[in-house]
């Protein structure tokens, strides 16, 4: 039981910050007047015009007002977070230890009931669920939308987190635990390829059937993603088939991969380059508003000057 209630509750932890951080962004949104693609153009704008000073560089990229900002500087912490523990894994430090610990207490605890229902839950991370998750999510939106880059856009994000984590995987090269209901589990373990896959397809389905809905509706899809993302993570631990932070590093993992393809794609425009196009448009508006003000300001050089007769007959 106790494991069953470890599950749940970081289930529910997650789909709370998940809500925290969806509020946070919503409620400064309207200092984004032309969404999060505009607003990535017009700093990509600023950043090529004039060098800024670094505390204004890092509050504007922090900034939830800055949504694909946030997601950038957000995915980039994640990578480091995801290199750090591999280096504190490869010199077996006290994460190690720690690793040791939760697989012991989760071993201790598992029954049958608890191994039963984390089985059948860990399989939504499985390299065939996702692609079928994917593939149903695909087919629905391009009908609700008619919109084909949706295809695209999960198909880079899906695929590629799962060969970008196989090559970090071999990268760091870590055994899985030894102890555990399901112990031993072929292959390596650093990060959780179910960890990885479920956050990255679980965040990009939201994204995709968050577009042109209710705040209301996308406040709960965006809830239930991310529990069921961290909850098959926790699974992993749980079985004793991946260490906690091999799943926390996939979690890492697979959220920076997604909020990467987000960002090439456009949030939800799911246009690949869109960002660069818009940036590339606002700096020859820019441009043109520039020439405009400079033509209504012209002012005559001779203005001013003494005028003689002879020079105007």
């Amino acid at each position: 039981m106790a494991v069953l209630l470890v599950f749940v509750a970081a289930g529910a932890i997650a789909a709370l910050l998940a809500i925290g951080v969806f509020l946070a962004v919503q409620r400064d949104a309207e200092h984004a007047t032309h969404g999060p693609v505009h607003a990535t153009a017009d700093a990509v704008q600023k950043k090529l015009a004039a060098h800024q000073r670094v505390a204004h560089f890092v509050r504007e990229r922090l900034s939830p007002a800055r949504v694909t900002g946030l997601a950038l500087t957000v995915a980039l912490a994640m990578l480091v977070a995801v290199a750090a523990l591999a280096f504190e894994v490869r010199r077996q430090s006290y994460v190690v230890r720690a690793d040791l610990r939760v697989a012991r207490w989760a071993a201790a605890h598992a029954t049958d009931l608890s191994t039963s229902i984390l089985r059948r839950f860990t399989d939504l991370g499985s390299t065939k669920v996702v692609i079928v998750i994917t593939i149903v999510v695909a087919v629905f939106e391009v009908v609700r939308t008619r919109s084909r880059g949706v295809i695209v856009f999960l198909a880079v994000t899906v695929l590629g987190v799962g060969l970008a984590n196989s090559l970090s995987k071999t990268i760091v090269n870590r055994p899985r635990p030894t102890i555990g209901p399901l112990a031993p589990f072929s292959g390596m373990s650093f990060p959780s390829g179910h960890s990885a896959a479920a956050a990255a397809c679980f965040g990009a389905c939201a994204l995709c059937l968050g577009r042109r809905r209710a705040v209301g509706t996308r406040l709960v899809i965006t809830a239930v993603a991310a529990a069921l993302a961290v909850m098959v993570a926790t699974s992993r631990v749980l079985l004793g088939v991946h260490w906690t932070s091999d799943a926390f590093a996939g979690l890492c993992f697979g959220s920076a991969w997604f909020a990467l393809c987000a960002i090439a794609f456009g949030g939800r425009l799911l246009r690949f380059g869109a960002p660069v196009e818009i940036a590339q448009r606002a700096a020859g508006e820019a441009q043109s508003d520039d020439d405009g003000d400079r033509a209504e300001h012209r002012t005559d050089r001779h203005v001013g000057e003494e005028v003689h007769a002879q020079d105007h007959p």
